[in-house]
């Protein structure tokens, strides 16, 4: 299975103002040690798992929705749902958006038996 991190915004100027760069270091570190470690990577070679970043000015705790499975595409999909307010208007924006991130990835994980 190979690992896709996107994010997706509806609403005009919510959004998280974080790089590019911190979103690859995290994907990359969850190849090494959660696809890799726990064999995912080898499970369903040709299939894909999303791990899609949103929010709304409404949203104001942790929410994974999904899976979405797109079958013709192998194509399996979560959105991670992160408290707007929360995050942005925290002293320290970025940790809170790893520390509410990984919160959301701890509920997909399980799924696949990840401990």
């Amino acid at each position: 299975m190979q690992l896709i991190v996107s994010s997706f915004f509806s609403e005009v100027g919510i959004d998280f103002k974080i790089s590019h760069k911190v979103n690859l270091y995290i994907r990359n570190k969850f190849i090494e040690n959660v696809m890799k470690t726990y064999g995912l990577d080898k499970d369903n070679p040709n299939r894909s798992l999303n791990l899609n970043v949103t929010t709304t000015a409404k949203t104001t705790v942790v929410d994974v929705k999904g899976p979405v499975f797109d079958k013709r595409n192998d194509f399996v999909s979560y959105g991670l749902w992160l408290p707007y307010k929360n995050i942005v208007n925290a002293k320290y924006p970025l940790q809170a958006y790893l520390k509410y991130y990984f919160d959301a990835c701890v509920e997909v994980f399980k799924k696949y038996n990840v401990s």
